[in-house]
């Protein structure tokens, strides 16, 4: 490699690694204050990036609200690629934080680095670069077993200046759909598309060797991703499978069969409720494209060892109802048994007894029967998600959804009362003779439709409140009253219609 292009190649890197040194010192900051908080439960698989998910397809399924850490470090190999005997090794560590206030807004902040070494026929070289990434994921819950997410990820690298690293920001856009079956199995399927800048940190790509193209990973060309990942646990242990294409879109770009593609296998398990140890080994068996041009070119075999950390910001006395977290936590460990405590109590505060209470999750329900005191007790058996219903007599029913936890939890459930119904009776004549007449009487807001009989009648059930009546007949004109109905009171109309005039 000619030395003052290798000079000048290190100098820029050495500028964009002082863009990132904060955002590492900030990163690293967060690492050791976050050791002191109290240990949360873990959600596996754990990303690379402090979510849910493998390393590049990502998970819907519920997330919990706890901040979390990961600690990545790996080595990958590249055979020959430039036709003169060479070879490629990468020393590679990640560092990353995740957070999810809320189930439809996950985020994580990551750094990366990586450490290059060529060697071959035409010399030996090595370098080192850095970049940050910003991701996030807004999860719904379609159902108990079923979830769809957007994400988005921003990714800054390396660059000389601040300008450059501006106009080299690469933005990704997907969406994922995750399904957990048999309440442990999960399945998830990634989409996406990748807005390539990443050619742009590189002032003069065409001035770099080829050695260097392959060591840069920068590309001049989009590329539509699509992936899968598989996760199960093995005991204490969750193991994963993930496949991955980035398939290269652009005039030049490398064919679909030599794009990067990548088959990786992980495992990880829960140590003490905090730490999320975990191995992974991948491969791509993508076909080499010509290395002419900036185009992404994956390590043929990488192995890489993580370390998670989870925290809890609070303790919480009772149940976790996080709206929209209805998918169970692939992986987890059995919790120590939990009982939910109810209190079951109308609008006032006074005890609602003999309450039916259901408590559901996958079609197996728990019932039970709240006491004179509106009291009742039932076990959690699992970190899922459950379905409460309650339901009595003269109350509207009460529907919510529980995550269970260890530990003892209590609710306190206010069922509303049933309002009862007050009625609208009246009879429809011509205003000419007084005769009966058979009309449609139609009810807003409720959109009630009824027909009087053949004296004219109609009698009408709703609960109190105004209603406007619309009243029409066959040769007749249309008519609107208003009608106040009370509680259990009886409104009554006597309507007369006019002849319509032809």
């Amino acid at each position: 490699m000619d030395q003052a292009l290798r000079a000048s190649t290190l100098c820029s890197r050495a500028r964009g690694l002082s863009s990132t040194v904060r955002i590492a010192a900030t990163l690293g900051t967060l690492w050791v204050l976050l050791f002191a908080l109290p240990p949360a439960s873990a959600q596996l698989p754990l990303e690379v990036n402090g979510l849910r998910g493998g390393r590049h397809v990502g998970s819907a399924a519920a997330l919990d609200s706890a901040p979390r850490a990961v600690l990545g470090l790996g080595y990958a190999y590249t055979e020959g690629v430039l036709d003169d005997g060479d070879s490629h090794q990468r020393l590679f560590g990640e560092l990353a934080a995740g957070y999810a206030p809320w189930r439809f807004l996950q985020f994580s902040l990551g750094l990366d680095a990586r450490y290059d070494r060529h060697s071959g026929d035409s010399g030996n070289d090595s370098g080192g670069a850095f970049g940050t990434q910003l991701a996030t994921r807004h999860a719904f819950a379609i159902d108990p077993a079923f979830s769809l997410a957007a994400r988005t990820k921003l990714r800054f690298p390396a660059s000389a200046t601040v300008s450059r690293g501006f106009r080299s920001v690469t933005p990704e856009l997907g969406a994922i759909a995750s399904y957990v079956f048999g309440r442990a199995y999960e399945l998830s399927l990634d989409v996406g598309y990748r807005f390539d800048r990443s050619e742009e940190s590189v002032a003069s790509p065409a001035a770099l060797s080829r050695a260097d193209l392959l060591a840069a990973s920068i590309s001049r060309y989009d590329a539509a991703l699509v992936g899968a990942l598989f996760a199960l646990p093995l005991g204490p242990v969750t193991a994963s499978a993930e496949w991955s294409w980035d398939v290269a879109v652009g005039s030049g770009a490398p064919s679909a069969l030599a794009s990067p593609m990548r088959v990786r296998v992980a495992a990880q398990t829960r140590l003490a409720q905090r730490y999320v140890p975990g191995v992974e080994l991948g491969l791509s068996p993508s076909a080499r494209p010509s290395v002419d041009r900036p185009a992404r070119i994956e390590p043929r075999l990488w192995f890489a060892l993580s370390m998670g950390v989870l925290f809890e910001r609070a303790h919480q006395s009772g149940p976790a109802q996080r709206a929209g977290q209805s998918e169970p936590s692939v992986g987890d460990a059995p919790l120590e048994p939990a009982v939910l405590e109810l209190h079951v109590v109308d609008p006032a505060g006074v005890a609602v007894s003999r309450a039916s209470i259901d408590l559901d999750l996958d079609g197996e329900t728990q019932h039970a029967v709240s006491a004179a005191d509106g009291t009742a007790s039932l076990p959690l058996t699992a970190e899922q998600t459950y379905i409460l219903r309650v339901t009595s007599d003269g109350f509207e029913a009460h529907e919510a959804r529980i995550e269970g936890a260890g530990g003892r939890q209590t609710l306190t459930v206010t069922l509303a009362r049933v309002l009862p119904e007050g009625e609208i009776k009246g009879s429809v004549r011509g205003l000419r003779g007084g005769k009966p007449v058979r009309a449609r009487i139609t009810v807003s807001p409720t959109g009630t439709q009824v027909d009087t009989n053949e004296r004219g009648e109609f009698v009408i059930g709703v609960p109190p409140g105004q209603y406007t009546l619309e009243i029409s007949a066959p040769g007749y004109e249309p008519q609107q009253r208003s009608a106040q109905v009370e509680r259990l009171g009886v409104t009554i109309l006597v309507v007369d219609l006019r002849r319509a005039t032809k």
